[in-house]
Formats: C-alpha cells, structure tokens, sequence
C-alpha cells in the first residue's frame, strides 16, 4: 500500500512546530496564561456560528 509523503504546509517552518511541542509539554498552561495576561498579550477568540 502507497503512501503520500507528509508536508508542512506552505511557509511553516519544522522549528515552528517543534516550539509548540516544547511548550506544551514543558510550561505548565497557568504560567504560559499568567505570563500572557501579565504582557497584555492573550488572544480573544471571535467566532460565529452558522446560519
């Protein structure tokens, strides 16, 4: 059975993804949201539903 070559999509970088990784398993989510907030940093998600 053939399989497709996985692919980063355009314009990511593996360090990119690598980082993330890091983060999330190493930094614990309050102190990643603390520091954050501390900053003014934090994103606030817009979101709607559909019709």
């Amino acid at each position: 059975m053939a399989r497709t070559k996985a692919q980063l999509s355009a314009g990511a970088r593996l360090a990119d993804y690598l980082t993330v990784g890091y983060l999330a398993m190493r930094c614990p989510v309050g102190k990643v949201r603390d520091a954050l907030a501390l900053h003014d940093a934090q994103s606030q998600r817009q979101r709607g539903l559909p019709h």
